[in-house]
């Protein structure tokens, strides 16, 4: 087989750092994909909480009223 072509030690070339970068590139790609996930995933935790604990005190405001309703004397007669 005779030398190669330098076209041929041009593709080469790119091919060889071309890969390496598309490798890397789709590394960080599915690590930041994951990252945001979970980022995303803790958010919604972290706001669902919140409307428990907003919710939680509603109730417990409103069960406070009616337990003083139950024992007001106004109410029995």
């Amino acid at each position: 087989m005779g030398p190669m072509k330098l076209r041929s030690h041009l593709l080469v070339l790119t091919l060889g750092t071309l890969l390496p970068m598309l490798v890397f590139a789709l590394i960080a790609l599915g690590l930041l994909a994951e990252r945001e996930r979970a980022l995303f995933e803790r958010g919604a935790k972290e706001r669902t909480l919140a409307v428990l604990t907003a919710i939680d005190g509603e109730l417990g405001n409103a069960m406070n009223t009616l337990q003083a309703l139950a024992a007001s004397r106004h109410l029995d007669e």
